[in-house]
């Protein structure tokens, strides 16, 4: 396992979590807008998780 399979899954996660709202659209209501927020937020701490499982496979393979 190299550090890109990391990196890849980090990064996404660290984008996903920190600016949400710039993969929503200007013109989505309010209402549409927090639900699409919430669910890019948890995509992006699922992405975290996945990158924090292949750390710790990585360092335990050696």
């Amino acid at each position: 396992m190299s550090i890109v399979d990391v990196c890849i899954p980090l990064i996404g996660g660290i984008v996903l979590s920190v600016w949400p709202q710039v993969f929503c659209k200007k013109t989505d209501t309010a209402e549409e807008r927090t639900k699409k927020v919430g669910m890019i937020k948890k995509i992006g701490y699922v992405l975290l998780g996945v990158a924090v499982i292949y750390i710790v496979a990585a360092f335990a393979k050696g």
